[in-house]
């Protein structure tokens, strides 16, 4: 097989024939990929095997962060989680829209202001999939100091999470060692 440039583009061809005369070419083993060659703009080079996995472990390395990303951005939008306090699940999402957390500071802050003891109602997270939705009824003050501080530990765990996924994916020394890394939110 040979490998040519032709106008800054590497093409390779077992045909000798339709290699333009002048153009820089050289013989690659059979089976040779585009993205093992490397045109530098004076010579043609067939990337080392170590050159072609550390550039496909840097590639998969920056597609697994951006899931991470992703995954993150998602869950924070729509994040819920299992409250000790009221003993339902409830929303903890922030977002352009809504911020469940300022939310909770809002009513604690109104009920703290106007000597309030606590709701009668408290909506908690409502599945998409049944659209059914948890409630929790005579919610004191301090239930409700204490959602605070879950949201804001939940909101902690998301983020520490985050940073271990990112901190492993980015030490990952293998392709195999990179794989072996599942993105998820789940069970925080």
């Amino acid at each position: 097989m040979i490998a040519f440039v032709e106008n800054n583009t590497i093409f390779i061809t077992e045909n000798q024939e339709i290699v333009p005369e002048g153009c820089i070419a050289i013989d690659v083993p059979e089976g040779t990929q585009l993205d093992e060659l490397e045109w530098n703009g004076q010579n043609l080079i067939l990337k080392s095997q170590e050159q072609i996995q550390a550039e496909k472990l840097l590639k998969s390395k920056q597609e697994k962060l951006k899931q991470v990303s992703q995954l993150f951005e998602d869950t924070i939008a729509n994040g819920h989680f299992f409250s000790q306090a009221l003993q339902i699940e409830i929303d903890c999402r922030r977002n352009s829209t809504k911020n469940d957390l300022q939310n909770v500071e809002n009513i604690i802050e109104f009920l703290i202001l106007t000597n309030g003891q606590g709701l009668d109602v408290y909506r908690g997270y409502t599945n998409p999939e049944t659209n059914e939705t948890q409630y929790a009824y005579n919610v004191t003050l301090e239930q409700l100091q204490q959602v605070k501080l879950e949201m804001i530990q939940y909101g902690l765990q998301l983020y520490n999470r985050k940073w271990q996924l990112e901190d492993a994916i980015t030490n990952a020394q293998t392709l195999e060692e990179l794989n072996s890394i599942t993105v998820n939110f789940e069970n925080l």
